[in-house]
């Protein structure tokens, strides 16, 4: 008869997991990496009205989450959840796993945020969104170590000194080559002004080389914007980066 306890002990912890309110995960996440509020629904199948993450400078608003566990992966020692938030046009749509080790895995994700979230790593303001596409990345530490996909800038614009220009829409296809390496290109999509050239993170540091040009010529006030970190070139810009991360 003993050698049917660990089924049941297996069983019981499901039920547990299906059956338990979508609060609890409030105790068990801690606040200081994700703070929740508006529990309702089940630990298994639940969602969360509020959801926000801590950072060095400010909060990160999620708006509404949505998550389904999958419980058999915890048969696997590897949980493996579908997340959804919503928070006007940020959104984040992606298969989330942990793993023995820590490592994160993000499958078939979709993850939208305003562009200005990256204000601290450039001399100018941008705007308009970034969606990152991948169908496959493992962070290990939070740091990136395997996957490839894309990063695209929607409706990108810039503003400095009060002035805002529109510049147009671009992709950065990269592929994690080391832990905390990743290598990258540049392409334009769309729009006035053509941005080419490659883009590398590194553990401690990011470096750019890339060139701007536009058929119809730069306007003044996004040349004067540029002089403040690019070399200016007969037709346009050339942007040189090696910057240690904040």
């Amino acid at each position: 008869k003993l050698r049917w306890l660990p089924a049941l002990a297996v069983l019981l912890l499901l039920l547990l997991v299906v059956t338990a309110p979508a609060r609890l995960l409030g105790y068990l996440v801690p606040a200081q990496t994700l703070y929740l509020a508006g529990f309702s629904g089940t630990a298994w199948n639940g969602h969360a009205a509020a959801a926000t993450v801590p950072l060095d400078r400010g909060v990160l608003q999620l708006g509404e989450l949505e998550w389904q566990l999958r419980p058999w992966s915890l048969l696997l020692l590897s949980p493996r959840v579908q997340l959804t938030t919503r928070w006007g046009p940020q959104r984040i749509d992606a298969e989330v796993s942990v793993g023995v080790s820590g490592a994160i895995t993000l499958r078939d994700a979709v993850i939208t945020v305003p562009a200005e979230l990256v204000r601290h790593w450039f001399p100018v303001e941008l705007q308009g969104n970034l969606t990152l596409r991948t169908e496959k990345l493992v962070l290990e530490d939070l740091r990136p170590a395997s996957g490839k996909g894309a990063l695209v800038w929607q409706q990108a614009a810039w503003s400095a000194a009060g002035t805002t220009g529109r510049l147009g829409d671009y992709a950065v296809e990269f592929e994690v080559v080391a832990l905390g390496q990743v290598d990258s290109t540049i392409s334009t999509l769309a729009g006035p002004v053509e941005v080419v050239g490659t883009a590398n993170l590194y553990p401690d540091r990011y470096t750019v080389d890339a060139r701007l040009s536009s058929a119809d010529g730069l306007s003044p006030a996004l040349s004067n914007a540029l002089r403040l970190f690019a070399t200016p070139t007969g037709s346009g810009f050339h942007i040189k980066l090696d910057t240690q991360m904040p």
